[in-house]
This record gives structure tokens, sequence and C-alpha cells, in this order.
């Protein structure tokens, strides 16, 4: 059994958390955990579900892609069964070590085995 805050023990500087859920979608999958991803110095969080506790999370600046919001717990509703494993999330197969890439227009997921033929399709002015 692991604890939802294990991620921040195991994540690097400049990672991003990324969360797949399953069961009552109508919980909060972030809340403001962001505290602890702010003193790792983590890029953001793309929860799967709906997110709480917005206010404080905006006050933070701490960057989360969320698709809607709930005034649900996270508590009492989710359980983490694993880290660091692939995840299904918007129809994307995801593993550790993929790029995340996310504005204010939304997010793309890359998978790793995927990055070095991005990278050679991009321009060489942006690598």
């Amino acid at each position: 059994p692991y604890e939802f805050t294990d991620i921040f023990r195991i994540a690097e500087p400049g990672d991003v958390v990324v969360i797949a859920s399953e069961g009552f979608a109508q919980t909060g999958s972030w809340a403001d955990d962001d505290r602890f991803a702010v003193e790792r110095g983590l890029a953001g969080t793309v929860p799967q579900w709906p997110c709480r506790d917005w206010n404080e999370i905006q006050e933070k600046e701490y960057p989360v892609w969320t698709p809607s919001f709930t005034p649900f717990p996270t508590k009492l509703h989710l359980m983490t069964k694993a880290l660091m494993v692939p995840i299904e999330i918007h129809g994307t197969t995801l593993r550790p070590g993929g790029l995340v890439v996310a504005d204010a227009g939304g997010v793309i997921f890359a998978p790793q085995e995927r990055l070095a033929e991005l990278e050679r399709r991009l321009p060489a002015e942006a690598n």
C-alpha cells in the first residue's frame, strides 16, 4: 500500500505528476497537495479527474491541468495503488519518462519511445 504523498519522495525537480484514476469519477484527484509539489520543484500536475481547492492552488501559482472542479474530498474516495507505472489517461498510454507538454491550451503526452523521432521532426531552431 502506498500513500499519495510517496510520489513527492521520488519525483525530481521539473517532473510532472500525472494521475490516472478509476472508480468514483466525481471525487477530487488533486487538492491542495501542491505544497509538496512546490517544495520539490515539480513542473505541474495532470489529474485525470476533477481537482479540489482551486483557489488555493491558483494562489500558489502551481500549474494543474484539470478537466473540471469538484467539492468532493480526495482522501475518502481514492487510494494510491501504484507509482511510476504505465497508465492509461484520456485514451493515451503514458509510461514513466514520457514527455508532458502543457500550456493554457491543453496537454500533450508523448511516449518515451517516440521522443527521438519527435526530436528529429522538430525544426533545427527548436532543438
